[in-house]
């Protein structure tokens, strides 16, 4: 695999992480959090990458380049989210199924999550 393809997949990888986040995360749980462990899934994802990059082309392992492509991987967590999975709705059906919080099925606006 090329660098190319490594860095284009730990994008794409980026982009489904909120949907993660919501998975993992309770409704219940404040943004704040939930935004440390989109950071946390970010920066493993982005430095996950430059491990396997350094590994498939027998490469020095390069932790700048490892938090660049972090970076990048939050930017594009943060975009998807906003861009995509709010005016969707989306966001609202990963916290509903992936909570375990009683009663927590409902959004800010009380609406019913999506089904």
């Amino acid at each position: 695999m090329t660098p190319q393809g490594i860095l284009v997949l730990s994008i794409l990888i980026g982009t489904g992480l909120p949907m993660l986040t919501g998975l993992v995360s309770k409704q219940s749980w404040d943004s704040g959090l939930k935004a440390m462990i989109q950071l946390l899934l970010s920066a493993a994802t982005g430095l996950g990458s430059e491990v396997l990059n350094s590994a498939v082309n027998n490469t020095e392992y390069n932790l700048l380049t490892g938090v660049i492509t972090a970076l990048g991987v939050w930017i594009a967590g943060i975009a998807s989210y906003y861009g995509l999975l709010v005016p969707t709705k989306a966001s609202f059906w990963a916290a509903a199924h992936g909570n375990t919080d009683p009663g927590a099925s409902r959004n800010s606006r009380g609406d019913a999550p999506l089904v």
